[in-house]
């Protein structure tokens, strides 16, 4: 367990958690505003049900976020965090803080995996991630429930996407 005394480091910017059991991270993680990096190498399958604090997307200076693949679906408001470098999935729900309109302003990202996209209900909602202003992308990638849509799939469909997230793809 990480003690709650941990929110005192504020200039603390590095945050690795490996070979331990943590099933909840503790809530003065959110008072870290310098911290860039937050990975977390799962030791146990447990995991609480409320693992992040409920305001970590108040980490404005936080460039890269590993977390186990069913942690993230429960991050609220991700689209806060502007300065993420990479996302390995972001899931679509028909909640607000889950849309796709949360990738709007992380134009940073040069990693995107996006979950669930049966659940935009328009184009209109679709184009509000605005994927075409993230000019280090490289690696995209789209879910629909159990269809996955590599970069290369989207060279062959849709030509006319940027060449920076081509670059990647080996036929």
């Amino acid at each position: 367990m990480i003690h709650e005394a941990i929110g005192y480091l504020r200039h603390l910017r590095y945050l690795k958690i490996a070979r331990t059991s943590v099933p909840q991270l503790p809530r003065s993680l959110s008072n870290l505003y310098h911290l860039m990096f937050i990975i977390y190498d799962e030791g146990s399958l447990y995991i609480h049900n409320d693992f992040l604090p409920k305001d970590l997307n108040n980490l404005f200076n936080l460039r890269y976020l590993k977390l186990p693949w069913d942690v993230i679906p429960g991050m609220h408001g991700i689209g806060k965090l502007k300065s993420l470098q990479g996302l390995d999935g972001f899931y679509v729900k028909n909640e607000i803080g889950y849309k796709t309109g949360e990738l709007e302003h992380m134009n940073d990202l040069h990693q995107l995996r996006i979950k669930l996209l049966e659940n935009v209900k328009d184009a209109e909602e679709a184009c509000s991630a605005k994927i075409y202003q993230k000019r280090n992308l490289m690696d995209l990638s789209l879910e629909w429930n159990d269809i996955y849509i590599s970069n290369w799939d989207l060279m062959v469909e849709h030509p006319s996407i940027p060449e920076n997230l081509l670059n990647i793809c080996d036929p």
